[in-house]
């Protein structure tokens, strides 16, 4: 008990100190407060992201986890699609420039929505590969009302993304809440780019502290 105690008190002096430090280096803090992102960022996460000075002279790389503000909140989304991708979603798969995105189940990985949604549902969890891009997403069990945004565009075809502009999803693609719903996100809108997981505790149980998670790097 002693051991686990220490071992997290030595962590948590760690992430005090590098989020003081990037801080000072022009960073600042971002508390996670939703699901959007798990199971990446989980709710209780504060991360560390470096401010963006010079968008112009900025396109983030496919898998990036970016910062902006929407309807007076802060939010965090992937980057999927780059200026001149061309993407679509059939069936919750992103076939991006004509290539198919693929997933792999993790084995025994899920979690349920019932806490957080006003039905209980099972959400697997998996591994996706988009170009040369891999990163966990969280998709509901068919049993699920499934999000009409599984198909998208709307309108069929392919969406080209503008110059100056990049396609962000919600790592929990059936809680959608980006760029199938707003649009291209412009880069000049973005604010940081995510760099360090600095901490992590259980909103449910708020002196538990995610120990593992401590100084993810992104």
């Amino acid at each position: 008990m002693k051991s686990a105690f220490s071992i997290a008190t030595v962590c948590v002096f760690f992430a005090v100190l590098l989020t003081g430090f990037g801080l000072f280096l022009g960073g600042h803090l971002i508390r996670i407060g939703d699901i959007k992102m798990e199971p990446t960022l989980l709710r209780g996460d504060v991360v560390w992201a470096q401010k963006i000075f010079a968008p112009e002279n900025y396109v983030p790389a496919r898998g990036s986890l970016v910062s902006f503000y929407r309807k007076g909140r802060i939010h965090v989304r992937r980057v999927i699609g780059r200026p001149g991708d061309r993407l679509r979603i059939e069936q919750g798969t992103i076939d991006l420039n004509g290539q198919q995105a693929t997933l792999r189940p993790e084995k025994d990985a899920w979690f349920d929505l019932r806490p957080l949604l006003s039905q209980s549902t099972i959400t697997q969890i998996y591994s996706e590969r988009v170009g040369a891009d891999e990163h966990p997403v969280a998709l509901m069990a068919e049993s699920f009302i499934q999000s009409p945004l599984d198909h998208w565009p709307t309108t069929g075809g392919y969406f080209t993304v503008p110059d100056d502009h990049v396609f962000v999803l919600s790592d929990s693609r059936n809680l959608a809440d980006d760029s199938r719903v707003f649009g291209a996100l412009p880069i000049k809108a973005i604010r940081s780019q995510i760099r360090i997981l600095a901490f992590s505790h259980d909103p449910e149980q708020v002196a538990r502290i995610r120990v593992s998670r401590l100084l993810e790097l992104f």
